[in-house]
């Protein structure tokens, strides 16, 4: 999420915390009834976890991935498409905020191969 997204989100959450009786929000909040709702506790953590920009678990699982690209093109024969959502992926994670740093010089030699091959055509 960006700034503005961000900013919107903590604040339907603080309202939501406040007493209410708004049955369209209701149903919203408990998917027709099949879940509970969040209490004030974990709508607490929930602001913390945005407000420290926490990365989601898909986040997590696509950083994992992204790992075993890497370290898989670097052990063996690599098709082109596979560098292409190798560096792909990370652009993705770097422009939602998640640190990347660590991989970033062997990406780079990935983005070069392919740019040398006239590959890289984003």
């Amino acid at each position: 999420m960006n700034k503005r997204e961000t900013a919107t989100v903590l604040a339907a959450l603080r309202m939501w915390q406040k007493p209410h009786t708004n049955a369209e929000l209701e149903s919203i909040a408990t998917d027709d009834g099949t879940i509970e709702q969040l209490r004030s506790d974990e709508i607490d953590a929930l602001c913390e976890r945005i407000n420290l920009g926490e990365p989601s678990p898909l986040q997590l699982a696509a950083k994992s991935s992204l790992r075993g690209l890497i370290v898989y093109c670097s052990q063996y024969y690599c098709e082109d498409i596979t560098k292409r959502v190798t560096v792909e992926l990370f652009d993705a994670l770097q422009a939602d905020g998640i640190d990347v740093s660590e991989d970033a010089e062997e990406v780079a030699e990935i983005r070069n191969e392919l740019e040398a091959a006239n590959e890289l055509k984003f």
